[in-house]
């Protein structure tokens, strides 16, 4: 199950490759932004190639297939288990971010055509440094059209989750929402699921 409705479900079948699979099937609510799910579906073709999420296998749009993986949740408790989800997470920001440059213009683009008014004060997604918290609330396009413009003006131009250090400052790959509900262990590895909020942003 997800946000708004969707749903996942895991599909068998005895004497085919591979034996299991998961079907996502989004709902309208969080399928009706036409750039949410291609972005997804970029970074997992991204992703997969570093064997860091499942394997795609075909995407529909408002719903898409994985290949089943995985024995459930890494454990946290221990001080190993820490280290294997730290080592999983420097993978994941190793990956190259570029991935996401188009994806951030489109969002560039499609804000200026909603709002000029913010677009031509300088208060548009293009005047949002790289690194921004901001990028992460594009993931939901709701999220942004419905604040007000004077606070959405002020949500733009305050970095206050900024990172002060050097290496927080790098721009990486992330994954957004990286909890153990949204890991699975894959033998010896950890490997991501639900990459709603995968953007490229400040490595902290």
């Amino acid at each position: 199950s997800g946000y708004g409705g969707s749903k996942t479900y895991k599909v068998t079948a005895d004497g085919v490759k591979p034996a299991a699979v998961a079907l996502h099937s989004r709902s309208e609510e969080v399928a009706d932004d036409e750039l949410s799910d291609p972005r997804m579906e970029a970074a997992s073709h991204v992703l997969s190639k570093h064997r860091l999420v499942p394997a795609r296998i075909v995407y529909g749009g408002d719903w898409f297939i994985d290949e089943w993986e995985g024995t459930g949740q890494p454990d946290l408790s221990s001080e190993e288990a820490a280290k294997q989800v730290g080592s999983f997470l420097a993978k994941f920001h190793a990956v190259p971010h570029d991935w996401y440059n188009s994806w951030r213009q489109r969002l560039v683009e499609r804000f200026a055509l909603k709002f000029p008014d913010a677009q031509e004060t300088g208060n548009g997604l293009d005047s949002v440094p790289l690194g921004s918290h901001v990028w992460f609330y594009t993931c939901r396009r709701e999220w942004l059209d419905k604040m007000e413009p004077e606070k959405r003006a002020s949500f733009f131009k305050t970095d206050i989750f900024a990172p002060q250090t050097a290496v927080g400052q790098r721009i990486v790959t992330t994954h957004g929402d990286l909890h153990p509900g949204n890991m699975i262990l894959c033998g010896n590895d950890i490997k991501a699921i639900d990459l709603e909020f995968t953007t490229a942003n400040w490595a902290i």
